[in-house]
């Protein structure tokens, strides 16, 4: 088992026992791209749309944003705009991803 798969199962443990911090979904946020497809649990706690409108549009994996061919989201941002729930703060240091 590999650290990140071995780091999801421990975030999907704090999940179910309902202890989760808000750095964990944060961390769990920033690994959306490695966690399987069909994990529906750990997608939709990263944050994840379950079904993109579209098909045919590229979405960023961590933050479900449009992206042109550039990887460029509609407000012209080529970071993700996670704000974290509870401050509110916004982390723009992290880039757009797709599949």
């Amino acid at each position: 088992m590999s650290d990140v798969t071995a780091r999801l199962e421990y975030l999907r443990g704090e999940i179910r026992a309902e202890r989760i911090s808000m750095s964990e979904v944060i961390e769990l946020q920033s690994l959306a791209d490695q966690i399987d497809p069909g994990d529906v649990e750990l997608l939709q706690w990263a944050g994840v749309p379950e079904c993109p409108e579209d098909d045919d549009v590229a979405r960023c994996t961590r933050c479900g944003r449009e992206l042109d061919a550039e990887g460029v989201d509609e407000d012209g941002a080529t970071n993700c705009q996670i704000s974290d729930p509870v401050t509110g703060d916004v982390d723009w240091t992290t880039p757009h991803t797709t599949h």
